[in-house]
């Protein structure tokens, strides 16, 4: 029988019975030394693993998170035996010991800001045409007008990174005073000027909620989605070994959050 896995835990005790997993399975905790991994029975295939069974998940883990530090691992983690989660939990154990001691009383909060980026980049292409009408004159070979145009388009690529760069500094600035760590992503998109999570002690909720309003009412040309308070999914931090699981794909099972799974992650304001 497979073995599905929610996450590592602090703890070597056992898991309150109350505390039901996918499909309402038992959970419980497989001990390793002073930690442990907290799972389920999988009866079943990982294919019958539905996108419904997220919430069940998720679940579990916020529950763990009330007594525990949590090491929350990606949804769909399987593994083929217990044997081969004592032998991720040998190999990593001290990996595991730091992180749990990095992440212990802390959630994630997600913020993605959106900017009419196209727009803008529109109106720094009708400036450079402008600026550059004599110029274009001068190309009087295929070669010439080659060489132009890719620089004007470099030109105007790096005015549109280096205005993306001074408003996520601007926007970035409030939210870094609270957070203890973050990772940003800029320009997915044009549009998508910031995708970003933070970590951030749970005694400072308040506080991080109350940066993000302030930068809403201050920053108001710009659309934003706030999720969280979560479980540190993005924050796991493990070096890359090789280690022959294959039932999980790699025993890096904690680089992709649950919100990259496709389940939804808060509203758009």
């Amino acid at each position: 029988m497979k073995i599905y896995i929610y996450g590592i835990v602090d703890s070597n005790d056992g898991i309150d019975e109350s505390v039901y997993g996918l499909k309402g399975a038992g959970v419980y905790n497989i001990p390793y030394r002073d930690i442990g991994v907290v799972a389920s029975d999988l009866n079943g295939q990982i294919g019958d693993i539905t996108q419904d069974s997220a919430v069940d998940h998720e679940r579990v883990v916020e529950k763990l998170m009330i007594n525990c530090a949590v090491l929350p691992v990606k949804f769909r983690t399987v593994f083929a035996s217990r044997e081969d989660i004592l032998s991720m939990m040998k190999d990593y154990y001290s990996d595991f010991k730091d992180n749990l001691d990095r992440l212990r009383d802390k959630v994630e909060f997600g913020v993605k800001i959106v900017w009419p980026g196209e727009a803008i980049r529109e109106r720094m292409v009708i400036a450079c045409n402008k600026g550059d009408a004599n110029v274009d004159r001068l190309a009087d070979s295929p070669a010439k007008s080659f060489l132009m145009n890719a620089f004007k388009n470099y030109k105007i690529g790096k005015e549109f990174e280096q205005k993306a760069d001074r408003c996520v500094t601007v926007v970035d600035h409030l939210f870094s005073r609270v957070a203890v760590e973050k990772r940003l992503e800029k320009l997915r998109t044009d549009n998508l000027l910031l995708n970003a999570v933070y970590l951030v002690d749970k005694n400072k909720q308040n506080d991080f909620k109350k940066a993000f309003e302030h930068t809403r009412s201050v920053h108001r040309g710009f659309k934003y989605l706030f999720s969280g308070p979560w479980p540190p999914y993005n924050f796991v931090s493990l070096p890359r070994k090789s280690h022959p699981l294959k039932d999980c794909g790699s025993v890096n099972v904690f680089t992709e959050a649950l919100q990259h799974e496709g389940m939804p992650r808060g509203d758009a304001i």
